[in-house]
């Protein structure tokens, strides 16, 4: 990482979460000078002068980036904060390798963002199909749906929203943005569809053909999100084609009922 501004403000500013919750707010309390100094002489020799002075350290995950920073005795010495490579710009990222090799852990299927707030003059979130819920590779966090408000992005959208409202995914497109008009969310709901042991997204939205003399009565349209084993989601596009060239889209449990007979495997 290019230990700078922009990486010390991505930390200070709540994108990262702590390893321990009651650490959380410790962070804080630390001045950008002190959190460069530590971060810029992190992962010293074993064993070397600098080590003992300093005792910060770095880590991977999975899909997140660790730092290890020293504390107080009395809040426990060290305490752990770790940031989702999703949520990391590419400016502030160095060793181009090793980021090639970490970038399989992200599906390129959906959009990669770097954690800031829903821009809500571009997306109007519908509240009454935005749902508190937890996923198995994220925990608790908000499901948002949203309508997009400029003529690039038209159609229905989804994120996912940690605690301070800063968005940890972007799904990929909605199927039903195929069509050219949008007339709102019918259903969301979250079932483990393929019985992988991993929860999926279900979504209804009605649409229209357009406008002018192709205009009919809006008609539902569903798609899936399935969530593989990596934390992010994917779709099925023939899948969401024939469920809804079968009227298999009525419903939420009309599309439970027609994917259970089909063979599935995302993983």
């Amino acid at each position: 990482m290019k230990i700078e501004k922009p990486f010390i403000e991505l930390l200070k500013n709540g994108k990262i979460t702590a390893v321990q919750p009651e650490q959380k707010g410790l962070i804080g309390d630390f001045t950008q000078n002190e959190l460069n100094q530590w971060l810029t002489s992190a992962d010293v020799p074993e064993g070397s002068v600098e080590e003992s002075e300093l005792d910060t350290f770095s880590y991977l995950t999975s899909d997140s980036l660790g730092v290890s920073i020293p504390v107080a005795h009395a809040v426990g010495d060290h305490a752990e904060y770790e940031i989702r490579f999703a949520q990391i710009p590419d400016g502030i990222k160095q060793n181009k390798e090793l980021w090639q090799e970490l970038n399989p852990v992200v599906d390129q299927s959906a959009t990669v963002v770097n954690g800031g707030e829903l821009d809500t003059d571009q997306f109007n979130i519908d509240e009454q199909q935005s749902f508190e819920t937890s996923f198995e590779g994220w925990g608790h966090v908000k499901f948002v749906s949203t309508v997009g408000m400029i003529e690039e992005a038209r159609g229905n959208y989804f994120f996912l929203l940690d605690e301070q409202g800063y968005i940890l995914y972007s799904f990929p497109e909605f199927y039903g943005n195929n069509w050219s008009g949008e007339d709102g969310l019918a259903a969301v709901a979250f079932k483990d569809v393929n019985k992988d042991g991993l929860k999926d997204v279900i979504i209804i939205a009605y649409v229209d053909a357009g406008a002018g003399p192709s205009l009919i009565e809006p008609f539902p349209i569903a798609g899936i999100y399935f969530q593989k084993k990596n934390k992010t989601f994917t779709t099925l596009p023939t899948l969401d084609q024939a469920l809804n060239d079968q009227a298999h889209n009525q419903t939420v449990k009309d599309v439970i009922q027609y994917v259970s007979k089909q063979r599935i495997n995302i993983n």
